[in-house]
């Protein structure tokens, strides 16, 4: 005999994933607040699967995007948040194959531009040094940054 769902959990649980998109390991964290017994977590985490409400592929392309396109995050600050929300590499992979190539170097070089008319540097590789520090603190590669501030001199 199969043990019932625990229909109040799992309408918490339901509405939560509902509101936005979730990791599995997020939910697997809400989960546990609401119940410990293992049974009720797998059947309700099951559940959230196959009634869709639960997608980690969803989730890492909707997350990507919306912190590439609202945060200007670069891949690698983008790669690094998946990771710590517990997703598998070949999903990470998949969406941030997702962002075009074409708008990454355009969002890059528009940060680029717009950050060094704000930056107080006393000489110019001051001003290079803290581009760099800006940049990859956003997340972007230490190539492509090194590309956009060459294009951005030649100017």
């Amino acid at each position: 005999m199969s043990e019932p769902l625990n229909q109040k959990v799992l309408a918490k649980l339901m509405r939560y994933c509902a509101f936005q998109e979730r990791s599995s390991k997020e939910v697997l964290n809400k989960l546990s607040t609401f119940t410990n017994e293992s049974v009720q977590v797998q059947l309700i985490y099951n559940y959230l699967i196959q009634h869709n409400y639960l997608n980690d592929q969803r989730f890492a392309c909707s997350f990507a995007s919306g912190k590439f396109r609202m945060n200007k995050w670069g891949r690698i600050k983008i790669k690094m948040a998946l990771i710590n929300k517990g997703l598998d590499s070949k999903l990470i992979d998949k969406a941030l194959d997702q962002i075009s190539e074409e708008d990454y170097s355009k969002t890059l070089y528009d940060l680029a531009v717009n950050k060094m008319k704000l930056i107080k540097a006393k000489n110019d590789f001051d001003l290079i040094i803290k581009m760099k520090r800006y940049l990859a603190n956003k997340g972007y590669e230490a190539d492509k940054v090194n590309q956009v501030i060459e294009s951005i001199n030649k100017h």
